[in-house]
């Protein structure tokens, strides 16, 4: 991930933006969390999920794999780390602001002074998202 987006997401220090003994320290900081334990730790929750995510289908629906597969992740990831699903909305937001900034700033598609002329939803979405990312940290 290129500077000005780890810039916008207010993270330097980003798995993706660092190589070498930084990288390693993150990894060895927040390996417990994204670990086989973690997971097994909340396997019913996670069966459940995953279980509920299918019945919600029709017999015969059409699953759209890329969207449905961002949210049962999102779900499940949200689980095993704090113990919740991320709400729909905040879901949704995490998507599109994300999407914005790689696609916008990683691709220079827009330099990073012109992101904000995506206008209010890409500013409510940075909101709801640095929102849900702090209370992560507090939890």
């Amino acid at each position: 991930m290129r500077a000005p987006t780890l810039a916008e997401f207010g993270s330097p220090n980003n798995f993706v933006g660092l190589d070498g003994e930084p990288h390693l320290k993150l990894r060895r900081a927040f390996g417990p969390q994204f670990s086989k334990r973690a997971a097994e730790a909340h396997i019913s929750d996670l069966v459940s999920i995953t279980v509920d995510a299918f019945r919600s289908r029709q017999p015969g629906e059409e699953i759209p794999f890329v969207r449905f597969g961002q949210e049962l992740t999102s779900r499940q990831v949200g689980t095993i780390l704090v113990g919740r699903e991320p709400t729909k909305e905040e879901h949704e937001a995490i998507l599109r602001y994300t999407n914005a900034v790689v696609v916008n700033l990683s691709l220079r598609r827009l330099p990073r002074a012109l992101l904000a002329l995506l206008g209010l939803r890409f500013r409510r979405d940075r909101r709801t998202v640095r929102a849900f990312a702090a209370r992560l940290v507090r939890q």
